[in-house]
């Protein structure tokens, strides 16, 4: 023990001056790198996939400055930058600075992987003599290596990219950082600036993607030199090609039978050959990096550039290189699976016209920048107003199955909503009103009681009332909408304040009385609740007669002129900077956004009540197929309001 100690102090002493033998990262990584049980699927050795070996190797090119990945979930990417950033520190000595999106993420990234890592990885013991111990040197923010250092670091403050040197940065999920730090920058070029000076500068960027708009990966991706796409050979007619999605509807790409969805193949984009999942493994060890933006260079073996000539000639190591990979080609993840989530991403989209799931499965798992709709298509009122439609002369269709309404409060009006919902997110409006009058006086809210009273005819001959509200508190009068609540009943009218936070939640539940209001006052995400809105009403059906799922039915009727269609499509979506970050908010177009803001609250009614007290549209629409059944209007929701006091 005495003298291993001793042979190990030796070996330490003398690394720094010690030529290693060149090696190329993708080696280095295979003879070394392990995976730990704590952070990985299985405990192993690193072994690269045949596509990864090109990715680690221009890593650890040092003529290569720039490196971008794109990429989905699921390909392996933190392993491969863990072990390129080991690689600089054991192999060449680089100092190096890994930012993770915050402070916290760094610490769990340091916790996690690098901490786990540095102990599994035999050969770093030989420039971290601290490892296990409490030291100076061994913190979750620095790791002082024999030659080198790294630096652990959140990319949210512009502090963290002052004061330090580096030869190589890494940016792990560029697309979670702050856009703009502190207003210094952003943090691709704060990073970069901590490069100047460096023999070998490097910036690797990994990502998976999310928004098109203010994207900080797709800006580098298109400033460098190639995008390398990987392109591997159909196993029946041998035919060069990417791997792309393409979908049922497409001549190549995923398919899946419908009568059984688990039954999954690929379909050649050359010859429409059927492509079983058992074959990826042979496909990608035989595959090329070539590149996708027209110049066809590609990668060798050798880890050399090559030109895409009779000769195959080579050419210059480019300073600036991206990739991209997609799940289809892990073979960790079945095909089957991947068309599992779209179909259930689509079936969310289909059935409430909630996107949220569809945006996931293209950004984590196609590796693709999501293009909202609102750069692609505006709302334009005229064509809403046309798409009017004849109610049934006895009263709005009786696939309206329970009214909820929103209520906007102006300085001397009162605006309302109220809409019929039904089976899947379908909906109808059935009333928008206007009372003018003074709010801080009684009139104009005995009017309003008046009107909660009211009830609507269904084609049925059921008579309804507005079973719940959602009441705006936030301007003026938020004294006059709580007494309002407390005298119609704190569980008939709920005072709500709108939250325009980016990325709050439609709403939250609150479980007892406000203390400062003694109501049920309710904060809902508004910009949450018009990205519904609007997703919903550009949903269009061949078949106004027919049930369509998340569809707005709007009738011929004087409450609906085209200036009411002007207020519903009122808003719509701009990049905006929010604390450092780019993101897509809501700005109005008109003067007038009423009509929309009820449609909000009112769709936040609805399904505040299917969360909070029960509502079940499926025992409604039983009880419309057999009328004697139906006792009142409130038959419904009688039990849940008894068990909540109301």
């Amino acid at each position: 023990m005495y003298v291993g100690s001793i042979q190990r102090q030796i070996s330490q002493a003398i690394s720094p001056i010690r030529k290693a033998e060149p090696i190329l990262l993708c080696g280095w990584a295979e003879k070394h790198f392990y995976l730990s049980a704590e952070s990985s699927y299985s405990e192993q050795r690193f072994e690269a996939i045949p596509w990864q070996k090109a990715i680690l190797n221009c890593i650890g090119d040092d003529d290569i400055r720039e490196l971008d990945f794109i990429k989905s979930a699921r390909v392996g990417a933190t392993k491969m930058m863990l072990a390129g950033c080991f690689y600089f520190a054991h192999h060449k000595q680089r100092n190096q600075i890994f930012y993770q999106p915050t402070d916290d993420d760094s610490k769990s990234f340091c916790a996690t992987e690098v901490n786990t890592a540095l102990r599994d990885v035999g050969c770093m013991i030989d420039i971290f003599p601290q490892l296990g111990m409490k030291s100076t040197k061994n913190t979750l923010l620095l790791k002082q290596f024999i030659g080198s250092t790294l630096h652990l670091k959140g990319g949210n403050k512009g502090g963290s990219y002052r004061r330090i040197s580096a030869d190589v940065v890494w940016l792990d999920e560029l697309e979670s950082f702050t856009r703009d730090v502190n207003g210094e920058g952003s943090p691709v070029f704060l990073s970069n600036k901590r490069l100047e000076g460096s023999l070998y500068p490097k910036s690797v960027r990994m990502t998976t993607p999310r928004l098109r708009l203010g994207s900080l990966i797709e800006a580098e991706v298109n400033n460098a030199k190639y995008l390398m796409k990987f392109n591997v050979r159909c196993p029946h007619c041998n035919a060069l090609q990417v791997l792309e999605w393409g979908g049922n509807d497409c001549v190549f790409g995923m398919k899946w039978s419908k009568e059984n969805p688990s039954v999954v193949w690929y379909e050649c984009a050359s010859n429409q050959c059927r492509i079983e999942n058992n074959s990826l493994t042979e496909m990608n060890e035989s595959g090329l990096w070539i590149d996708s933006k027209g110049s066809g260079v590609w990668i060798d073996e050798d880890g050399y550039f090559r030109a895409n000539d009779e000769t195959f000639s080579y050419v210059d190591t480019p300073r600036h290189l991206a990739f991209h990979i997609w799940t289809a080609y892990s073979p960790f993840v079945q095909w089957r699976q991947i068309v599992s989530e779209y179909l259930e991403a689509f079936s969310a989209y289909r059935k409430n016209g909630d996107i949220t799931k569809l945006k996931a499965f293209k950004n984590t798992t196609l590796g693709e920048t999501w293009e909202d709709v609102e750069e692609k298509v505006v709302l334009e009122p005229e064509v809403l107003h046309n798409r009017r439609e004849h109610y049934p002369e006895k009263g709005f269709p009786k696939r309206g199955l329970a009214l909820f309404g929103g209520y906007d409060t102006q300085d001397d009006r009162i605006e309302g909503s109220v809409y019929a919902y039904g089976l899947n997110n379908e909906s109808f409006l059935v009333e928008h009103f206007i009372l003018y009058g003074d709010l801080t006086g009684d009139e104009i809210w005995d009017r309003l009681a008046d009107k909660w009273t009211q009830t609507y005819q269904r084609e049925d001959g059921a008579l309804l009332s507005c079973t719940r509200c959602f009441m705006d508190s936030g301007g003026h009068y938020s004294m006059q909408v709580y007494k309002f609540s407390k005298r119609i009943g704190l569980h008939n009218v709920i005072p709500i304040k709108g939250s325009s936070t980016y990325g709050a939640p439609f709403f939250k539940i609150r479980r007892g009385i406000h203390k400062d209001s003694g109501t049920y006052l309710t904060i809902i995400g508004t910009d949450a609740g018009k990205d519904k809105v609007y997703d919903r009403l550009r949903l269009t059906t061949d078949d106004l007669s027919a049930p369509t799922a998340g569809f707005y039915h709007f009738p011929i009727a004087p409450f609906t002129p085209l200036e009411w269609f002007k207020q519903l499509c009122a808003e719509y979506k701009i990049p905006t900077k929010s604390r450092g970050r780019v993101v897509m908010a809501y700005k109005q177009r008109t003067k007038r956004n009423e009509a929309v803001d009820c449609a909000v609250y009112s769709l936040a009614c609805f399904e505040y009540s299917i969360e909070h007290y029960g509502l079940d549209l499926n025992s409604l629409a039983e009880r419309v197929a057999h009328p004697e059944r139906i006792t009142t209007s409130e038959a419904a929701f009688i039990t849940a309001a008894k068990k909540l006091g109301g």
